[in-house]
């Protein structure tokens, strides 16, 4: 039987509906999957548009996701960039706090001392009244002490003027007479050894400080200042360097018996140490 006679007898001669074209399987399998190639054009365009987007922000070098960027150290870039967005905001907003994170990201993350020297008087020129002022102070003078700079001394020195309520005031005290001392300067660290005792904390090392400074010219005031350091003392090490120092201090005053006494009664009140033993063996052999 012919195919064309095969046809009209399947749709019927009274089929309203056209006759369907000829179409290949694939293309009809590709409308199916979607339905307007045209959306299926604009797809691919819009991709490779974006790819080629992504390649020139890659391959720029100003750009933040560029090879140079993603290929380079995060512990390198990423402070140095925290840092510099820190200094353009506290010159924007005029925050000493914005300052101080700066000198922090310069400091502990960077490890570098000149900027972080620059950031810290940036803030002290700038923010003379802020709160901040002895920390940055104190902050300063251990930057420039790390770097064995003689103003480390006058720094802390200035950090406890500015806040002598602060909690760490003695401390910077102490701080400084250290350095004074460590510098020749016995005048100054005298001073700062005397500001120091007025604070518990550090009351005891001032005064064994004290001490040391006066046994060479004043036995006497140095036996005052050794006494009060036993005192002050809040740690068995620091009691007994402040019972010694009394001892060498009378012995140069009334000589070894007067010494010895004193090596006796710490040791009867304070109990036996290997230091003080010696001291006794040695103040009774008159040697």
């Amino acid at each position: 039987m012919p195919r064309d006679r095969v046809n009209l007898k399947f749709h019927g001669s009274t089929d309203s509906r056209p006759a369907m074209s000829r179409t290949s399987p694939r293309r009809d399998f590709l409308r199916a999957l979607l339905p307007d190639t045209r959306l299926f054009i604009g797809g691919v365009a819009a991709v490779w548009l974006l790819a080629g987007a992504t390649g020139l922000a890659v391959v720029h070098p100003a750009s933040p996701v560029s090879l140079s960027v993603l290929s380079a150290p995060a512990t390198e870039l990423a402070p140095a960039h925290h840092l510099d967005a820190l200094l353009t905001k506290a010159r924007t907003t005029g925050s000493a706090d914005v300052l101080w994170q700066a000198a922090l990201v310069a400091s502990t993350d960077l490890h570098d001392s000149p900027r972080t020297l620059a950031i810290l008087d940036e803030l002290l020129e700038q923010h003379p009244t802020s709160p901040r002022v002895a920390e940055a102070l104190a902050w300063r003078g251990t930057v420039l002490d790390q770097q064995d700079n003689p103003a480390a001394a006058h720094a802390y020195q200035a950090a406890a003027e500015a806040a002598p309520e602060h909690p760490n005031a003695g401390s910077w005290w102490l701080a400084a007479a250290d350095r004074y001392a460590a510098n020749g300067q016995t005048l100054p660290a005298t001073v700062a050894y005397e500001a120091a005792t007025q604070h518990p904390p550090e009351a005891a090392l001032a005064w064994l400080a004290l001490g040391r400074l006066a046994l060479a010219r004043d036995p006497a005031a140095a036996h005052v200042a050794f006494d009060a350091a036993v005192q002050a003392a809040r740690r068995p090490s620091t009691l007994r360097l402040a019972r010694l120092g009394a001892a060498t201090a009378l012995e140069r005053l009334e000589g070894p018996e007067a010494a010895l006494a004193e090596v006796d009664e710490a040791i009867a009140h304070d109990g036996a140490d290997a230091s003080l033993e010696r001291r006794r063996d040695r103040l009774k052999n008159g040697g």
